[in-house]
């Protein structure tokens, strides 16, 4: 009786649907970002990472992270420190995209402002992430 129990109840739990344990990524576009590349990049990841990708409406960037110490763009620690702050619940991650210029300021391991400061003022990037973390 105890095996039939134990067989019963490995076929249960392991029938059980993945989508209750599915990580889901939110992709999030920017101002006027491609539709037939966010598409891409969305397939790209669930197919890869074998995760949900899931296509945000297109928002404008925050006004509040914009910059022109050395050039107009977007300052990319403020960037995701808001789409962190604005994350559905329901989202594991997010990726946001952009065809606008980013920027950070370079730092030390310490997290200071390497010197000197104007060098280094606005140090244009590819992108940034939380590491670890989830946007």
């Amino acid at each position: 009786m105890r095996i039939i129990l134990l067989v019963f109840s490995f076929i249960l739990f392991s029938c059980q649907s993945k989508e209750t344990n599915q990580l889901t990524v939110g992709i999030q576009p920017y101002g006027i970002f491609p539709e037939d590349k966010t598409d891409t990049i969305a397939k790209t990841i669930a197919d890869f990472y074998q995760i949900k990708s899931v296509v945000l409406p297109a928002k404008e960037l925050y006004k509040e992270a914009f910059t022109e110490v050395k050039s107009p763009r977007y300052r990319a620690d403020k960037m995701i420190r808001l789409q962190k702050e604005n994350k559905v619940d329901t989202l594991d991650y997010i990726l946001g995209l952009t065809t606008k210029d980013i920027s950070i300021t370079k730092k030390d391991k310490w997290g200071k402002v390497k010197e000197p400061t104007y060098k280094y003022a606005d140090w244009g990037i590819m992108g940034l992430a939380y590491c670890p973390g989830n946007s």
